[in-house]
């Protein structure tokens, strides 16, 4: 399966979370309980990496990754997807209290201050796509659809001005 973790951001690698994603979605289809999967992408991080570069961005996505990890459990997998996104898999969560919790992660990192070396200090925004699959509705589906679904929410949420939460 290759690397587990990243090396600069410590989260798992985005083949692990296809990988472990594929298993968790046949488990939650087998206990027909709710699997979601939601996208997090850091609101403009190309301007990021372009005007800061890529140390304080990766630094961006740590912290990031930190404030989910204090606030979703510990059962949450959570991987760094490349190019500013973070991939998230809730196995057995309710759409109303998934939507609340990555509703607060998100006002959560929009209060952050990410210290650069300099001293100065910037706050970024996130947008968070997703889509809930609950035992009924799973079907045939593929963690890559779902996936697919899940970066259309990210778009709808830029589309609405960004530092959003779209569920679908």
């Amino acid at each position: 399966m290759g690397n587990l973790q990243d090396k600069q951001t410590s989260m798992y690698t985005k083949d692990f979370f296809f990988e472990a994603g594929k298993i968790l979605l046949q488990l939650a289809k087998r206990n027909q309980v709710p699997f979601l999967i939601a996208v997090l992408e850091v609101d403009d991080f190309r301007k990021i990496v372009d005007k800061y570069g890529n140390k304080v961005a990766y630094k961006i996505l740590e912290m990031t990754t930190q404030l989910i990890g204090e606030n979703f459990r510990t059962s949450d997998l959570v991987a760094d997807l490349e190019d500013g996104q973070i991939g998230i898999i809730f196995y057995n969560t309710t759409n109303v209290n998934t939507k609340v919790a990555l509703d607060g992660l998100r006002e959560k990192i929009e209060e952050q201050k990410y210290a650069l070396n300099n001293g100065d200090k910037i706050n970024v925004t996130v947008s968070i796509g997703g889509v809930v699959m609950h035992h009924n509705l799973m079907g045939a589906r593929s963690i890559e659809l779902l996936y697919e679904h899940a970066k259309l929410g990210v778009e709808a949420a830029r589309n609405k001005g960004k530092n959003c939460v779209v569920l679908g």
